[in-house]
């Protein structure tokens, strides 16, 4: 998936952003560390979910989806 260059932060205001993360994003962000993943399966309509991939914290690997 590629990002549009909006909405993208520049490094310096990125940095800041990591810095004042919410308590949801670091536990988004926390899961991964202490269980040492990679990946993970996430909504992805949740809003800390595509507030973590508009900064390029974490990417959108791919959509799944099942047809009935």
């Amino acid at each position: 998936m590629r990002y549009p260059s909006q909405g993208i932060l520049p490094h310096t205001k990125k940095k800041k952003k990591i810095q004042t993360l919410t308590d949801g994003e670091k536990d988004i962000l926390a899961y991964y560390i202490h269980n040492q993943k990679r990946s993970e399966y996430l909504p992805y309509n949740d809003e800390l979910v595509r507030e973590l991939q508009r900064l390029r914290i974490i990417d959108q690997s791919s959509i799944v989806s099942s047809c009935l």
